[in-house]
């Protein structure tokens, strides 16, 4: 089934085109990695696809229904984000449990009790049980933070989970760990995965596809496996300095 579909979409800042004419799909429980240098549109389309920016010209579908017709509510539970600092989307003052529990409350309508132990459940599952859980998110290390951001965007069971680089503050075992934690739960619960990664090297045991952006296009796609093989000078550029 096809959760995503987004046609001819393009989004400018000012004068400046951040995506142009992007096409895109995105299957139910499938992993598709987003590659591209610095500016070139990745995180523009993560914001395209949760609404966070609207397309000035093209159409983004959710569902096949278009997106701008889904309440903003029920579209931050459907589709939900992870940054690449996860400060920012955990707020420092507020216990961990509190902040995973409180996502489940506000989208998921729950009581206190119920939303607390959907948390409890949820940072277990992620690896956190009894491990800063009453602590603020300072208190925990880099790869903790990032696994609780994880148990705060699952927790409210979405179909989608856009990860804007989650593993580029974090050191290579702490990394190899999320990745395998994200395909666990993308096995577990069948969420489809859209995930923004700096290196490729992961990217054909992590994802299904893989789609390169450059200068706010979309220039190169196909199955992960065949992404180190890719002819396409941009991805063989990013290949090339992975490798370096």
């Amino acid at each position: 089934m096809t959760l995503l579909r987004v046609q001819t979409a393009s989004v400018r800042y000012g004068r400046r085109f951040a995506l142009k004419e992007v096409d895109f799909t995105l299957q139910a429980g499938e992993i598709v990695a987003l590659l591209g240098p610095s500016g070139a549109g990745k995180s523009t389309l993560l914001s395209l696809f949760d609404g966070s920016v609207a397309a000035c010209s093209g159409v983004v579908h959710w569902q096949e229904r278009a997106l701008l017709s889904h309440p903003r509510n029920a579209r931050l539970r459907a589709m939900r984000r992870m940054f690449q600092d996860p400060l920012g989307s955990l707020n420092p003052e507020v216990l961990v449990l509190d902040s995973v529990a409180g996502a489940h409350e506000s989208l998921c309508g729950s009581t206190k009790a119920a939303a607390r132990l959907a948390a409890c459940n949820m940072l277990e599952a992620v690896g956190l049980v009894g491990l800063g859980v009453a602590q603020r998110p300072s208190g925990l290390s880099a790869g903790q933070r990032q696994r609780a951001a994880l148990a705060r965007a699952l927790v409210t069971q979405p179909q989608v989970l856009l990860a804007d680089e989650p593993v580029a503050a974090l050191d290579p075992l702490a990394a190899a760990a999320l990745f395998q934690l994200l395909r666990r739960e993308r096995e577990q619960r069948g969420m489809a995965v859209v995930i923004v990664v700096h290196d490729p090297t992961p990217v054909p045991t992590l994802a299904d596809r893989y789609v390169v952006l450059h200068e706010g296009r979309c220039v190169d796609a196909g199955p992960a496996a065949e992404l180190l093989r890719s002819a396409h000078p941009v991805t063989r550029s990013l290949c090339d300095m992975s490798a370096a």
